[in-house]
């Protein structure tokens, strides 16, 4: 589904990514938002372990675009994206 086509989508994904470079120990070194996914190369710098924080950004950042998705009056697709997530 082509969610990060809209500006304000892809601006909380870069809010999740800071704040999981300054909170949760997790280097990035490359990362490309594509209309539908993103592509992250990244390591973990503190004591937990690399397969969890994927899940933990991947979470945070669903939560937040959702919420941005139902409150947007604009949002033409709102039904298809909230049932897709």
């Amino acid at each position: 589904m082509d969610v990060f086509t809209k500006n304000e989508y892809k601006d909380i994904l870069l809010e999740s990514l800071s704040f999981s470079q300054k909170n949760k120990s997790m280097e990035i070194f490359v990362w490309c938002i594509m209309t539908n996914h993103v592509h992250l190369i990244f390591r973990t710098t503190g004591s937990q372990g690399p397969e969890l924080v994927p899940g933990d950004f991947k979470r945070f950042t669903s939560q937040k675009i959702v919420k941005a998705i139902m409150e947007n009056p604009k949002e033409s697709k709102k039904e298809i994206l909230v049932k897709t997530f």
